[in-house]
Formats: C-alpha cells, structure tokens, sequence
C-alpha cells in the first residue's frame, strides 16, 4: 500500500518536481546500497534501481543531440557550398559558351575540280571574247519567238513596298527582252568600261580562272595630289548570283585612286587598292566545276571557291597580307577564307613550335635544369608559335551581306527578346520611312556635290563634296559603347539597340510567323537550286526567256527603291522597273550574256547552291566564328538586314556597321560612289591602328 501511494503521489505530482524527486531517490539508494545485503546490483525490479538507469541515458542523449545536430549543420552548409561552386563552375562554362562560338579547323585542301594540269601556275593575260554571230542570232529568233504570260493588268500592279503576289511581270519582262534582242556586244557602254580593265586568267584546282587585275594608281612619292599620306592595300573583290565580275566596272576607277579620309590625324589619310576581282567558278569567263556530285573528294561548294582564291591572291603575290569585300555569294567566300587562312595560320604555328621547342629543348638543358635559361627558350618557341598564328593571310573583311550566328547557345534568350519588341514596331517602321526619305535626299545632294569635280572621283581635295558624302555614310552601332570584358561582350550578343529594333521589324524578325512567311517568300529560289540545279538549268538553258524572268525577278527584288510619298507616286515606279531604270538596261542585258554564252551553260553557277547547301562542313563553317576584323556596310535595299546582336557570336570581331542612305543587295552596281567611299571608311576602321583613328 505504501508503494502504490508513492506512485499515485508521484503520478500527481508534476514532471518537474517528479523527476528531482527521483534524483534524490536515487542518490540515497547509491549511499546506501553497499549496507544493503538484502539487495542485489543486478535486481531489475527495484524502483530506485529502475529509475538511476532511466536518468543515466537521458542525461547521455541529451549531450550527444547538440553534437549531433552541429553536424548536421556543418554537413548542410558544407553541400551548399559545393553545390554552389559547382553552379558557378557550370553558369562559367556556359557563359563562355554562349560568348565563343567555336573555331573552324576542318581541312579543305585544294583539289582538283576541273582537266587542267594542276601543275600550271601561270598568270596570262585575257581578252574578253565576243558572242559568235550566228550565237547571237540565234538568240535574238529565240528572244522575238517567246510565248509571252497573258498577264492580267491587276497582277503587275504593286505597292512600293510589297512584292506583287505572282513575281515577275510580263511587261518587265517584255521590255528587258526588247532590250536584249537588240544588245550589240561591241557597242555596249557596260561591256566597253569592262574591257578598259585589264583581264588575267590561270589554271586553279584544274580550272581556268579569271580576273581583272586593277594597280593603284598613286604618285612616285606615295602621296596623294593634296599632299597626304598613302595608304596602299590590295583588295578582293567577290560578286555572287546573278550578278558577275561586272557589278565592279563602276567602282574599281574610284577604289585604285587615293580617296582622303579624315581619320589617323594630321589632315587625314588617304586609301587606295590593288583590286583583283575575279570571276567564280561557272560564271563569267571561269571555268565550272567538271566533278560530279557525290565524286570523291566531294563537291567545289563554298569553301572550295574560297580555297582557290587563297591561291589566286598567294599565286598574285599577296598571300601574306589582303583584304576582301564581298557581298551575296562574295560575302560567305570571304567569311571561309578568313576561316580558312586563320586555320592554315594555326597550323603554321603548330609546325613551328614543333621545330622550335627541340631547339629550344637542347639549348635549355645547357644551363641549370628549370633556370631562367630553360624558361626562356620555352617561351621563344611559344612566342614563335603566336607569330605565326598570329599572321593569317586574310587581314580584314569588309562585307554588304552577312550570314547571321547559327550556334543554338543563345536562341532562346534572343528568341524571348525579340518577341518583347514585337510592339516596338508600328513607331520603328514610321521612323525608318522617314530616315530614309531624309537619307535618299541627303545622297542625291552629296552625290551631285561628289561628281561636280572629277568625274565621281574620290582623289581631290574637294572637303566640301567628300564631307558631304561622308556626313551620309555616318556608321551607326549604338551598343559599341558598352561596358568591356564578358559583361559587355555578352550584352553586345543579346541586347538589342534602337538600330536592331527597326532592323527586326523591317525583317519580319519580330514575329515568328511574320519571319517565317518572309524567310519562305524571299528564300523559294535557294530551295530550288539548291535541291534541283540541273532541273531549272535546263529550262534557263533552253530559252533566254527563261533566263531573263529568273533573273529580273531577282534584280527587281533586291534593288533598292527610295520610299514613295503616296501610294499614287509609286505607280511609275513598280519593282520590276526600279531595276530597268536603276541598274540599267544595258547593263542587265550584258549580264545575262555573259550567262548565256558561257561555255558551261546557263545553269551552271546553280551547282554552287546544291553543292553548299547540301555539304555538312558548309553549315560547320557557318555556325563557326569568323576570325578578325569585320566591317559593315548596311545597305537599306539588302532583302536580309539582320540586327546586330544576331552576328556578333559568328563576327566576334565586328569594328564598325554603317548605315548607308541608298542601295541595295547590288550596293557596287548601284551606288558605285557609296560603294567606294564605304569601303575606305570601314577598311580604315579595321587596317589602321586604333591609335590612329
């Protein structure tokens, strides 16, 4: 009874009270228990035994939890902290993902793409031939016997600014052949400025080439007639489809003539070129690539032709140091050759520290073993390799059609970024209108200044009319000011200025629907010919007609047309007649001569589409960077004006984009003195050094 009073007194009591009194109860009983014979340690059932090995263990698992969770901390704060440096290793490498498009090294040697011998390396000089009578005879039955398209009048009419929904009209057509049929080779003002340059040809990759070979023409004493300093650079200039090496008999008089800048200091600088501009393989009087498709070797696509004229330039005498201007075809030629020589250059540079380093190996060990001696050598050879990778034979591009940045890294950042600007766009357009109604104004003042003295040519000291010109072709890049390193570099890659915005609303690039529907509309042609060359090759070998429409509808697309007041204004000024009245009947018809009287018939320049576009290193090469200098030139009429940011992943070292006030796709053919002008001021940006400009 007693025990049973305890436990209902210790039930009743409170825990805290409970548990000190058991403290207590087991102190006495450990004083006493060596007395107690009647009690043994081992004896599970007494109470006070009980409740002396309860307190034990509590008292232990109180200290080891404090232990406890201290580790648990350490060891939370310990994987954090891992887990965060490994996020910031991955944010790193990503980041230097997103901003360093990867480096072309592919090899691509120069084969043999034609009969010749590959041994012949001479330079010959080459007259332009003319047409057999009965050749052209035979063209003008064929020309007066074409079965004309019974166009209705609503099909041929079109806004200044649209497409006319069925492509090219029968009345352009008419008039370009009326135009044709009657063209006289020899009386021709086109083919007579062609033949007053100077015409070269050899045998590349077993295939004739030809050129036109233009000297500067400078003072014994390296000055200009102003008294300025010269600056003399030897330039490629490369066309593409469907124009030819005639896009340049207006503006290679103006590029072999000092044109003064005022850039370097001192009054300024005047540039001035050795111009080679030769004919690609199948157009003009080149030879076409005789290999068939799926020989082995592969294909003459894009990077073959740039191949072959890295050996023209080495086989002139400029392999160590040119530049190029390209636009279309020319343009992606030139992109691969600075892909090409920087890759040869890299290689060179690994050659050299092969032959160097046990050089520099067996010098080192003749002093203290990892001395001052043995470090300097290692860096010699190291030194050695730079130079040498460091000097590639392509020096600067300057470019009026550019392939944007393919490598996937960023597109989907861009892709968000281009959709928030799509509401941008009603205020962009208007405002691009009104710049290029002040800018079409702005040229034709300039222009009538530039040819007051001097013909169009850019060597006299007048400031006033090279000023003027100058003012017109003012560049515009508003994100080169930006903050330097990787943080600048990566908002110059995704962040678009006020110039991109109207860029992508001009493209269609704001809207994915909207772009897609543009990209189908101004790209159907490349589908075919780069899918079925030989099947639209017969049908334009077959009949001038057919050659004629295909042709205009591309002229009358790509050629710029200022921007009417009035829908009323534009009804003289259909697409199809800005580019017989712009480019010039006379010339269009020597062009399409020179297609149809080539020797490898019409179609032939197709195959470079089908061998391109169909050839896996070809699309490598363009989702790889472009090493070097790159210069600009943003035409308003270029049916593809991609913004900025779009091409600084594959142009990481683009120095200047200009915004030009008039011409278009044909920018040399049609605005020959902007042309000329342009590729001074953006050579100069990226030739000179920056302390000079």
């Amino acid at each position: 009874m007693a025990e049973t009073r305890v436990v209902e007194t210790k039930q009743t009591q409170p825990p805290a009270r409970q548990m000190d009194k058991e403290r207590s109860g087991s102190s006495r009983s450990d004083k006493y228990a060596g007395t107690n014979s009647g009690c043994s340690d081992d004896d599970e059932d007494h109470p006070t035994q009980g409740i002396h090995t309860m307190n034990d263990d509590l008292n232990v698992s109180s200290t080891r939890e404090p232990r406890r969770s201290t580790r648990t901390k350490r060891a939370n704060i310990l994987s954090a902290a891992f887990g965060l440096g490994l996020l910031a290793v991955l944010s790193r490498w990503a980041l230097v993902a997103m901003l360093s498009t990867p480096a072309f090294d592919e090899e691509v040697p120069l084969e043999a793409w034609g009969p010749l011998p590959l041994d012949d390396t001479d330079v010959r000089p080459f007259q332009i031939p003319t047409p057999l009578p009965k050749d052209v005879e035979d063209l003008r039955v064929q020309l007066n016997a074409t079965r004309w398209l019974d166009q209705a009048p609503a099909f041929a009419l079109e806004s200044a600014h649209e497409k006319p929904p069925y492509g090219v009209s029968t009345s352009a057509a008419q008039d370009l052949a009326v135009a044709w049929a009657s063209f006289d080779w020899d009386t021709s003002p086109t083919v007579a400025k062609l033949k007053s340059l100077d015409h070269f040809e050899t045998s590349i990759g077993g295939l004739r080439m030809h050129f036109v070979r233009a000297a500067a023409q400078i003072h014994s004493s390296g000055r200009s007639p102003c008294g300025r300093h010269v600056v003399r650079l030897p330039l490629l200039l490369l066309h593409g489809w469907p124009g030819s090496v005639l896009e340049f008999t207006e503006a290679i008089p103006r590029l072999i003539v000092p044109q003064c800048l005022e850039v370097g200091g001192a009054g300024g600088v005047c540039f001035v070129f050795d111009v080679v501009a030769p004919s690609l393989p199948g157009y003009g009087w080149s030879d076409g690539a005789a290999k068939p498709i799926g020989s082995e070797g592969g294909e003459l696509d894009v990077l073959g032709v740039g191949r072959i004229m890295l050996e023209l330039m080495r086989r002139l005498g400029y392999g160590e140091r040119f530049w190029i201007q390209g636009g279309d075809w020319g343009g992606i030629i030139a992109a691969s050759m600075a892909q090409l020589a920087h890759a040869d250059a890299r290689k060179l540079g690994a050659a050299s520290a092969l032959v160097s380093a046990p050089l520099a190996a067996g010098k080192a060990t003749t002093g203290k073993a990892g001395g001052k001696k043995g470090s300097r050598q290692r860096r010699t050879a190291q030194e050695a390799e730079d130079a040498a990778g460091a000097a590639p034979a392509v020096a600067g591009l300057h470019l009026n059609f550019v392939s944007p940045d393919l490598a996937p890294s960023l597109g989907v950042l861009r892709a968000g970024l281009v959709m928030l600007l799509r509401a941008d766009c009603s205020s962009a357009k208007a405002a691009l209108a009104r710049r290029d109604c002040a800018s079409a104004a702005a040229l034709a003042a300039a222009h009538e200044a530039s040819t007051a003295d001097g013909g169009g040519r850019a060597d006299s000291d007048d400031r006033s009319a090279t000023g003027a010109l100058d003012a017109a072709l003012a560049p515009a890049d508003a994100t080169v000011g930006l903050a330097p390193g990787w943080r600048g570099a990566l908002l110059r890659r995704i962040v678009p200025d006020a110039e991109d915005r109207e860029r992508l609303c001009s493209s269609g690039l704001h809207e994915a629907r909207v772009f897609a529907a543009a990209l189908l509309d101004k790209t159907g042609y490349m589908h075919q010919q780069a899918t079925r060359p030989d099947t639209l090759a017969a049908a334009l070998h077959a009949s001038p007609g057919a050659l004629l429409a295909w042709h205009l509808d591309k002229f009358g697309e790509w050629t710029h047309r200022p921007p009417c007041a009035s829908l009323s204004s534009c009804a003289s000024q259909q697409r199809d007649a800005a580019a017989l009245d712009g480019v010039g009947r006379d010339w269009l018809a020597a062009n399409l001569a020179t297609y149809w009287h080539h020797p490898g018939g019409a179609g032939g320049p197709l195959r470079l589409y089908r061998a391109s576009l169909g050839s896996g290193r070809f699309w490598r090469a363009l989702a790889s960077a472009v090493p070097g200098p790159v210069a600009l030139a943003d035409f308003p009429g270029e049916p593809m004006r991609f913004p900025t940011f779009l091409l600084r992943g594959r142009f990481p070292g683009l120095a200047r984009r200009a915004r030009q006030p008039a011409g278009g796709h044909f920018a040399a053919l049609e605005q020959p003195a902007v042309f000329a002008r342009e590729v001074a001021l953006g050579l100069a940006t990226v030739a000179l050094p920056k302390s000079m400009q």
